[in-house]
Formats: C-alpha cells, sequence, structure tokens
C-alpha cells in the first residue's frame, strides 16, 4: 500500500480494466513490419503495446519522431499520456499510452501514424461496456 502523503501526491491509483489481445501485423514505417501486441484499458487511458522488426532507423537530426494517433467511432479526442521504447540490434518494442479512455458508447479504436507505414491502421472492436 502506499503512504497517505504519496498517494494525495498521485491522486487515484491506476485501475486496469482490461486487455485485449491484438495480435495484429503490419508494414513498418521504413520497412519491415510492426506487430501490435495488446491493447491495455486503464482507469484514465489506454496502452498499446507494439514490437518492430528490424529496428527503426534512427531519425536524421532535427526529423521529429513519428507520434501515433488514436481515433475511435465516438468522435473522441485522444492526446497522447505518455510512451517509451527500446531494443537491439534484432528487434525494437514500444508502447504507447492516450488518455482519456474511451467511453462506453465507443465500440471500435483505430491507432494510425507512429511506427505503422503510411495508410496503415490497427482497428479493435472494443465491448459495448469497454471502461468504467
Amino acid at each position: 500500500m502506499l503512504g497517505d502523503d504519496l498517494e494525495r501526491w498521485l491522486g487515484e491509483v491506476p485501475t486496469l480494466h482490461d486487455v485485449l489481445p491484438v495480435q495484429t501485423e503490419r508494414p513498418a514505417r521504413g520497412g519491415g513490419r510492426l506487430v501490435v501486441t495488446s491493447l491495455e484499458l486503464w482507469g484514465d487511458r489506454a496502452k498499446w503495446n507494439v514490437a518492430q522488426f528490424p529496428p527503426p532507423a534512427p531519425p536524421a537530426a532535427g526529423e521529429p519522431l513519428p507520434r501515433f494517433a488514436l481515433t475511435d467511432d465516438a468522435g473522441t479526442e485522444y492526446r497522447v499520456a505518455g510512451g517509451g521504447a527500446g531494443g537491439d540490434g534484432r528487434w525494437w518494442t514500444e508502447y504507447v499510452t492516450f488518455s482519456p479512455v474511451p467511453p462506453a458508447h465507443a465500440t471500435v479504436l483505430r491507432l494510425t501514424g507512429g511506427a505503422l507505414a503510411a495508410g496503415a491502421v490497427v482497428t479493435v472492436a472494443l465491448a459495448v461496456e469497454n471502461a468504467a
């Protein structure tokens, strides 16, 4: 358990509501393949987990990193809330989180951009009651 002071500073402790296996492969930006492994639905955000083979080339100096985007069929406006990546010479793993959590009436999420090749989309069907 967290101490009372730490809980007040952090706010509500995140609650995991669901983990959806995605297990979908799409072409990666710059070649290779991107495997979207899962989608985690937390109390206040959605977290996507991906792996890329081979690892992406480092961006050229001054070139912005490509950013993932998230949309749904309910018209929700999502913002990137965090992420991380790393790997070795053979593969690369990455996660990206979006806020807010999808609303209960959203039935489909679509992930685009980021390490996905231009025009590639990952679509995940949601249960009608997908989050609290």
